[in-house]
């Protein structure tokens, strides 16, 4: 019974097949049942009358085949559902278009002379300083920041350390904090801008804001802007 029990084997291994594979899992578990009724039958009619094949053994492997099938048209169906959600999904990004929205993340774009951004630290800090670097790494900005726990908006007006107005782009707003302690305090950031793209990576939706990516799923706020 080797040749069956390969067969099987095989079509265990096709259970596995992810959703976009569920057709062509398929088609090969029909090929290989076939394959094992033509081996089955070759070998009951060649059997030896005094040491019969185990027709439990055969029995089981049929059972296992019919289980296969059940789990690959259960990878169909969950296909359709991820099908259903993406296309959901998409309809929901495209409906950002245009939106302002906040969403975690460091980098933002400047764009009519101001980049807002958020931070929120878990403590209160003994000091906290704001630093904003250009897309080549370099600082443009650096000053003091709220000290005080909880969530801190920081608009910046587009100007550098020394009222020097920056270029459009991307930039970076990094919080360097503190405890009385001395040691580092680690903050979250959060950014606010308006929707300018939507594209598709993997099946997830992603937001541009300028050319700052944000997942859909990043998204913590829409703005009503009326």
């Amino acid at each position: 019974m080797s040749d069956i029990a390969a067969l099987t084997s095989t079509a265990t291994a096709l259970a596995g097949a992810n959703n976009t594979q569920s057709e062509s899992a398929l088609s090969q578990l029909t090929e290989d049942l076939d394959n094992f009724l033509t081996i089955l039958t070759t070998q009951l009619q060649h059997q030896d009358p005094l040491e019969p094949l185990d027709t439990h053994e055969f029995t089981q492997q049929l059972v296992q085949f019919s289980s296969v099938e059940q789990l690959i048209a259960q990878n169909k169906n969950l296909e359709s559902i991820i099908e259903l959600q993406q296309n959901a999904m998409a309809i929901s990004a495209v409906s950002y278009m245009g939106k302002q929205v906040s969403a975690t993340g460091q980098e933002n774009m400047l764009g009519e002379g101001q980049s807002t951004f958020s931070y929120t630290l878990p403590q209160n800090a003994a000091a906290a300083s704001a630093t904003i670097t250009n897309e080549a790494g370099s600082t443009v900005y650096y000053g003091a920041a709220e000290t005080t726990s909880g969530k801190h908006s920081f608009v910046w007006d587009g100007s550098s350390t020394t009222g020097v107005a920056q270029p459009n782009g991307k930039y970076q707003l990094t919080i360097n904090a503190t405890n009385p302690d001395g040691q580092p305090i680690t903050p979250s950031y959060g950014i606010t801008g308006s929707v300018t793209g939507v594209e598709f990576d993997g099946g997830t939706a992603v937001l541009s804001i300028g050319s700052v990516k944000v997942p859909l799923t990043n998204v913590t706020q829409i703005h009503d802007t009326e």
